[in-house]
């Protein structure tokens, strides 16, 4: 039999689940293939430091499973405040359902001020590109964004039928305007230039008021 050892190998926190996997599905396989048990530090420890224990002549083995293993999947931050993800999104969600089709591999995460992309990192750059240009495109064209607020009893009239009075006030002032799909949210998101969405907000409260008054 050989030596057992202890071998301390530095693997970024972030990586450890792709090691661990589901469930701790790969720490698992490890196992089965070399013998070798893999001690992941806990997320409250916060340490790089992964213990590898075996024997010496199956660590080597193990720990090219481990960086494999860690390095099959990346994960990466994108800086985007809260009211771009919706553009990000699209309207009910469907530049993302392109995204997944395309990049099934890939999940995408819309966090409180970032979105989190996850998979291959290959696959995972392509996304983060796809997804930057978007949030850039925002940021150069000094897009304002505001949530106003109207009683969801007008947005029938507002909106009128097949969108054809939303679609006026739209080309009317040049701003973006989303209603809420449910009723229940009171507010309506507009973007665009700051005089394109100050225009759109006096058109719609200008209109709501005519509408309290008939």
């Amino acid at each position: 039999e050989g030596k057992i050892m202890t071998f301390p190998l530095e693997i970024p926190c972030e990586q450890h689940r792709f090691i661990l996997g589901k469930k701790g599905a790969g720490l698992k396989e490890i196992f089965d293939k070399t013998n070798v048990v893999v001690r992941i530090p806990n997320q409250e420890e916060n340490s790089p430091t992964i213990q590898v224990i075996g024997e010496t002549t199956r660590i080597g083995e193990a720990i090219t499973m481990i960086y494999k293993m860690a390095n099959a999947l990346t994960a990466v931050q994108i800086n985007a405040p809260h009211w771009m993800h919706s553009v990000v999104k699209g309207e009910r969600s469907a530049n993302v359902d392109i995204i997944k089709k395309s990049h099934p591999d890939v999940r995408i995460f819309f966090r409180d001020d970032h979105i989190a992309l996850e998979g291959p990192p290959e696959e995972v750059e392509l996304v983060r590109s796809q997804v930057q240009a978007v949030i850039d495109d925002l940021r150069n064209n000094n897009t304002t964004y505001l949530e106003l607020e109207i009683d969801p009893q007008y947005y029938k009239q507002l909106i009128g039928k097949n969108q054809i009075r939303l679609t006026e006030i739209q080309e009317q002032t040049g701003c973006d305007i989303r209603f809420p799909f449910v009723d229940e949210s009171r507010f309506v998101k507009l973007m665009g230039t700051k005089e394109s969405v100050d225009k759109a907000r006096q058109l719609l409260l200008e209109r709501v008021q005519k509408l309290k008054t008939k």
